[in-house]
């Protein structure tokens, strides 16, 4: 069993040994600092005094430039210091392996361990308020129905990052909880009212997030959903602090902290929660007292530990993209710029980075919208595509080819056989489609309906895909209809499939509408009554959805 221990940190203004590893903790993941070994974990770099004009080697520049004191002299009002305020200035320590990853990039997954599921929820006490964490772009991904439904826990959910979905702060305290409750009764089997959907960089919710919650709450979920960054919003809004224990387990007296709060302004600086967008930063279980709340950070977990590192499939400096909430513009959200692509016999494709490759049906107009980062192109086909980025890999060292900013994956991801064909079940109008980890695009086809044959798309093997109805008009709708009805007819359609998985078939499959058919029986055992070309071929007044199907 994985047990945590929280930072032990005793420390007053007076008495406290700055640089002593056995106080304290990496500001970024929590775990306790040593200066001894560096092949051991928590090894960071003992700071000098934070004077002006020293020499100083090379390397000692490189790290403290990203770490611990020149950054902070940037931010400090005054160009000199008093010596207090330098000891003041030098207190948030960061541990040799968090300071390379976030500031330089350079991090080995190996250092960078998984969590499974249960070994955290061990560390969770029965009867806590737990607060179940998911990204909304990623929806239905990272939502946990062992979670929700856990008798064991006062669970709620919560929906980070909501502003990368909604347009508008309203639809969030009004339609979309309507729309969960109803999401979760019919398509999950769970009684609940218990959601919350937020948005940590635009403050959006906080207030409602704030009230709702209990004496002690847990934030639990996977890694990068956002947990660390929403405690940073919350602390900044309310002037929190961060808490510790001591070797007891005991969270160290308040007076304690508030004669640590009157230090300086670089403390309140101090409390803030180590945010990356690399998985698995945090380490350890670290506690906040915000307001009269205590908020438990968790170490995200890994729901399938035999998962793929994202790493070994897209470049780094894409992946970062990706993974910065920060770097996120809400124009994806307002003005849904789309590209236009029509579907060809050669197999027409539309590509971000060769993170994924869409092939829409011959003969289809369709528009897609993108709300992932990243250069987006189109090539004839997947073939020529990956020809291109294998020539772009294969470049003389100095030599840039000219499509270099199209490609964000590996060079040994080139080839064919390392994507999976994901054949999109039928739909009308659009839909968006969720790459696990990564993000979504929206894909709308255009013009009068006709069925002239199913998307497709391929992904790298072991990148997780489903498709779901385009969210914020679900919502809308469904509340708008909602009150036509006199609140007669829930805000969430019942009668069908909202997400569904997609159906990987063999790349030389011809008849992929037969052989989605076969894999549908399986997987539901179900039949359909009628033909599926005959109930394709004519369009309908409500989406039929045909052979949607997402397990919970």
């Amino acid at each position: 069993m994985l047990k945590f221990r929280v930072g032990t940190c005793h420390r007053t203004l007076r008495c406290f040994s700055l640089y002593s590893p056995s106080w304290i903790n990496c500001n970024s993941c929590g775990i306790e600092l040593q200066n001894k070994n560096p092949n051991k974990v928590g090894f960071y770099l003992e700071p000098k005094a934070a004077v002006m004009n020293k020499a100083a080697s090379i390397e000692d520049i490189k790290y403290l430039l990203f770490s611990q004191h020149i950054q902070k002299f940037k931010e400090t009002d005054d160009a000199i210091l008093k010596e207090e305020d330098k000891i003041a200035i030098t207190q948030p320590l960061t541990c040799k392996r968090c300071n390379d990853a976030i500031h330089q990039n350079i991090y080995d997954n190996e250092e960078f361990k998984r969590i499974s599921f249960f070994d955290l929820v061990e560390n969770v006490p029965r009867e806590s308020n737990v607060m179940h964490c998911i990204p909304f772009p990623e929806f239905p991904f990272h939502l946990e129905k062992r979670v929700l439904s856990n008798k064991h826990y006062n669970t709620s959910l919560l929906l980070t990052k909501s502003d990368q979905v909604m347009k508008h702060k309203s639809t969030l305290t009004k339609e979309l909880p309507a729309f969960l409750k109803d999401f979760m009764k019919f398509h999950i089997g769970i009684q609940s009212n218990k959601t919350i959907a937020v948005s940590a960089l635009k403050g959006w919710n906080l207030d409602t997030l704030y009230a709702f919650l209990k004496g002690k709450t847990y934030l639990l979920g996977n890694t990068n959903v956002g947990k660390s960054t929403l405690i940073n919003a919350l602390l900044k809004k309310y002037l929190g602090v961060k808490l510790y224990l001591d070797k007891k387990g005991k969270i160290i007296p308040k007076d304690v902290l508030a004669e640590q709060s009157m230090n300086t302004k670089a403390f309140l600086k101090n409390q803030s929660a180590g945010v990356s967008y690399i998985p698995n930063m945090t380490r350890n279980i670290q506690p906040y007292q915000i307001g009269e709340k205590l908020l438990f950070d968790l170490p995200g977990y890994t729901s399938n530990m035999k998962e793929v590192y994202l790493e070994k499939i897209i470049k780094k400096d894409w992946l970062e993209q990706i993974r910065k909430t920060e770097l996120y513009s809400d124009r994806f959200v307002k003005k849904q710029s789309y590209t236009t692509l029509k579907g060809t016999e050669n197999g027409a494709c539309y590509s971000i980075g060769g993170i994924f490759f869409l092939v829409p049906p011959d003969g289809t107009i369709n528009q897609i919208v993108k709300y992932i980062p990243g250069k987006e192109s189109s090539y004839r086909n997947i073939d020529k595509a990956l020809k291109i980025f294998q020539a772009i890999h294969h470049q003389k060292d100095g030599e840039k080819h000219p499509w270099d900013q199209y490609c964000g994956i590996h060079t040994e991801i080139c080839d064919k056989e390392n994507y999976v064909r994901h054949v999109i079940p039928p739909f009308q109008g659009s839909i968006e489609i969720v790459l696990k980890n990564i993000g979504y695009i929206l894909v709308r086809t255009t013009g009068k309906y006709e069925f002239k044959g199913l998307h497709e798309i391929w992904v790298p093997r072991g990148i997780d895909v489903c498709i779901r109805e385009p969210l914020e008009l679900l919502v809308k709708r469904g509340y708008e209809s909602f009150l036509n009805s006199k609140k007669m007819i829930p805000v969430c359609p019942k009668d069908r499939d909202i997400v569904s998985f997609t159906y990987p078939m063999s790349h030389t499959e011809v008849d992929v509408l037969a052989k989605m058919e076969e894999m549908y029986t399986q997987r539901t055992k179900k039949h359909t009554k009628e033909s599926a070309r005959e109930l394709l071929s004519t369009v309908h007044d409500d989406r039929m959805n045909l052979f949607w199907h997402y397990q919970w």
